[in-house]
């Protein structure tokens, strides 16, 4: 009963379709006025004989789908999604159709039906099952593997019109943080992300009692209540982040970062740590793409792919390259709207990002040059004393 109530709880915050099985008896559908029969289980009858695999998957129409098992029962599991990764045209709802062996007279009920559900890209969705994983598991599965389809139509993707990467709205998202903290403080943590505002956030954190830390108050487990939340809490952190400049492509490194890194921590102090080094990096990444005020277009996107790129050699052919311009002219546009050169830019971006490295990571000084594709620790030391007034040693070394 336990378990239905936190599903519950789960389909009205995301939106996400959800279906309690038994086998292959369907004990509870909780999104009452979806399609039927749910596409969901017919892409994922594969993986549901003769034992349900934790699993997830995208289908040759781009409908996100996943299995998760209810260790409480031997035969229980739950049935998550489908989730589209875009919109779909009369024709591809038709081909969902095909695929199902179902009638064309159902298109437009289905494609109502897909139009109402929120989208998400494969990670985000992952971290979505995740989060369930944590909420209704004790111990979690954790091992949560992505399968492939029978047969995937690789032509498809050219036709499906891709949305931004949603979760739904804002405060369908923080929960966990409103209900804890307060609308105040999760106002101020939200602004502090998207706007990059690094100082601010840092003092929120100091504020905010260990006891407090975006606790979900539905667990009785500390660790494994804090686990959900931070699942959640660095999915929304990516939202904002892309909404204040950072790339999609970025987040999504992040976020595979982070979710990998938790599932190897045990204790309450040690997610503690990570979740502010998880929120303070979602913060310096918009911090560093909004370290030039201009409302240019082609500034925004020379922004986002430097941050993309941080720890390669960035260099002006690879840039004109991949916004189709001329060296010549996308170095004299980038000045005259942002004041900088370009090479003064990525000089700034990765003197940024080095310093968070020497706060947050115990790499010597030498593996951060590396890292950020100095030519040598010598160079690096120079640049960072001309930005920074003191060497990277004596910046690692304030408080």
């Amino acid at each position: 009963m336990q378990s239905r109530t936190l599903i519950e709880k789960f389909h009205l915050t995301n939106g996400i379709p959800l279906s309690l099985y038994e086998g292959e008896n369907l004990l509870h559908r909780f999104d009452t006025e979806g399609f039927t029969p749910n596409p969901a289980f017919q892409i994922m009858k594969p993986f549901i004989t003769p034992v349900p695999k934790a699993c997830y998957l995208t289908s040759p129409d781009y409908l996100s789908c996943g299995i998760l098992p209810l260790s409480s029962s031997n035969n229980q599991w739950l049935l998550i999604g489908p989730v589209p990764i875009g919109e779909y045209t009369i024709s591809q709802v038709k081909n969902i159709l095909t695929r199902l062996g179902k009638s064309h007279k159902q298109v437009y009920h289905l494609q109502n039906w897909l139009q109402m559900l929120p989208t998400l890209h494969a990670y985000r969705f992952k971290s979505n099952i995740l989060f369930l994983d944590y909420l209704l598991n004790d111990p979690p599965l954790e091992n949560i593997t992505e399968v492939r389809y029978p047969s995937v139509d690789k032509s498809a993707v050219s036709l499906i019109k891709i949305k931004e990467p949603l979760l739904g709205e804002p405060e369908r998202l923080d929960v966990s943080l409103n209900e804890t903290s307060g609308k105040v403080f999760t106002e101020k943590l939200r602004d502090s992300i998207k706007y990059g505002m690094v100082e601010e956030l840092k003092e929120l954190l100091a504020g905010l009692g260990s006891t407090n830390m975006g606790m979900a108050h539905f667990s009785t487990d500390a660790v494994r209540a804090f686990k959900s939340t931070f699942i959640y809490s660095t999915t929304l952190a990516a939202l904002l982040a892309e909404e204040g400049g950072v790339s999609n492509d970025l987040t999504a490194v992040l976020i595979e970062k982070y979710l990998t890194i938790i599932q190897t921590l045990t204790s309450y102090d040690e997610i503690a740590k990570l979740w502010e080094t998880m929120l303070l990096d979602f913060t310096n990444r918009t911090y560093q793409c909004r370290i030039i005020d201009s409302d240019s277009i082609l500034v925004a996107k020379v922004c986002k792919y430097v941050q993309a790129h941080l720890n390669e050699k960035i260099g002006l052919p690879d840039l004109a390259a991949f916004l189709a311009l001329s060296p010549e002219h996308l170095s004299r546009e980038f000045r005259r709207n942002s004041g900088h050169t370009i090479t003064a830019y990525i000089q700034m971006c990765k003197i940024e990002e080095s310093k968070r490295l020497l706060k947050t990571s115990k790499y010597s000084i030498a593996q951060i040059a590396q890292q950020l594709n100095f030519s040598s620790q010598h160079y690096f030391q120079t640049i960072f004393k001309k930005h920074v007034k003191m060497t990277p040693l004596e910046y690692r070394n304030t408080k």
